[in-house]
């Protein structure tokens, strides 16, 4: 019975001793992996692609921001409209990433895109006095131009009895 208890530990170690040798193989072989693959495959398979310029594309045509971006090998997408009095519509008002940057063949540039000057409705001022005319022009976003004062028995001092603008 002695020899039997003390074979018992020594036989169940050599059962399991080939499974863990396996293990600390397939950890070996995968760390080894993880190190070609860190140092040899990825940074070749990245850092080989060509790189160029971001050329500026501000202030032109969308279809010449295009045709400028693909003889440079690069993509676009349109990613905002936005008013802007200054830059006529469907041209070019922002980019992302900058021009001069150096971006990877193929990328894509983010534009935005002018809808040109907005367009508001002028409201009515004529029989308003001067600070509800002020204050309705303030919330289209417009300003009170010139104003010329005209003495009337009838109406109210700084009351608009005409507008330059017609109203709609």
């Amino acid at each position: 019975m002695n020899t039997e208890q003390s074979n018992y530990p020594q036989s169940k170690f050599r059962k399991v001793l080939p499974y863990f040798l396996y293990g600390i193989a397939f950890y070996t072989l995968v760390l080894i992996f993880g190190v070609v693959l860190d140092y040899w495959i990825i940074p070749s398979s990245v850092h080989n692609t060509q790189k160029v310029t971001v050329p500026d594309v501000k202030d032109l045509s969308l279809e010449a921001a295009e045709d400028t971006l693909r003889a440079k090998g690069l993509k676009y997408e349109v990613g905002v409209h936005q008013y802007n009095e200054n830059i006529p519509p469907d041209y070019i008002v922002n980019q992302s990433p900058k021009a001069g940057n150096i971006v990877k063949y193929g990328r894509r540039i983010l534009l935005t895109i002018s809808k040109g000057g907005e367009v508001v409705k002028v409201p009515r001022l004529k029989g308003r006095s001067l600070r509800a005319a002020r204050v309705a022009l303030m919330r289209k976003g417009l300003e009170l131009g010139d104003i010329s004062y005209k003495f009337h028995n009838n109406i109210g001092i700084d009351t608009i009895i005409a507008q330059n603008l017609a109203s709609g």
